[in-house]
């Protein structure tokens, strides 16, 4: 049975919060929970840091919820119109998304669900006028930087992110979601 997806609203934090840290923890704490990254995914997805994040303007969340009658959030990708990186270049302004995450719990992958839920996420970015979506993924990624490349998305280049005194090497990565010269 298929997912069913829809639009996240304020009384989606607890269950936002409780994925969000089950699939974090499951990619990036391989050597095990230091206290530098328990105090990086409580601050990132907290139930309140997730409830301020679904008020502010050109922030969304898709959800994918298994297609059980009963079935419960399996998935999201959280989504920011309008941030750009540097490594996009110069678009003459034109309106783009950043994929801020897309999470998916283990069991529910190799199935096409991750395929399905980011072809969502690009129908919202569209709606809202993007086109271009772009994401950063962590370089020691190698499963999620092996699909995006299978759905599209091109290398844009390196950066860095940074947390407390941890630093870790991310690919950019970017997809067109529309011509520009038809906007």
């Amino acid at each position: 049975m298929p997912p069913r997806f829809r639009t996240a609203s304020v009384d989606d934090a607890a269950c936002l919060s409780a994925l969000g840290t089950q699939v974090f923890l499951e990619a990036y704490a391989s050597e095990g929970v230091t206290p530098a990254l328990a105090r990086e995914v409580q601050t990132l997805l907290s139930v309140e840091a997730i409830r301020a994040q679904l008020g502010e303007a050109g922030r969304l969340y898709v959800l994918a919820e298994s297609g059980a009658v009963d079935g419960g959030l399996v998935g999201f990708a959280q989504l920011c119109l309008g941030r750009r990186h540097a490594l996009l270049g110069d678009e003459s302004g034109l309106p783009v998304m950043e994929l801020e995450r897309l999470y998916l719990q283990q069991r529910f992958t190799g199935r096409g669900w991750g395929r399905l839920l980011l072809q969502q996420a690009e129908a919202q970015a569209r709606q809202q006028g993007a086109s271009r979506m772009w994401l950063s993924a962590w370089s020691g990624n190698t499963r999620a930087l092996g699909f995006y490349a299978r759905c599209g998305y091109q290398l844009l280049g390196e950066a860095v992110y940074r947390f407390e005194d941890a630093a870790y090497p991310n690919k950019i990565l970017a997809r067109t979601l529309r011509d520009p010269s038809a906007l």
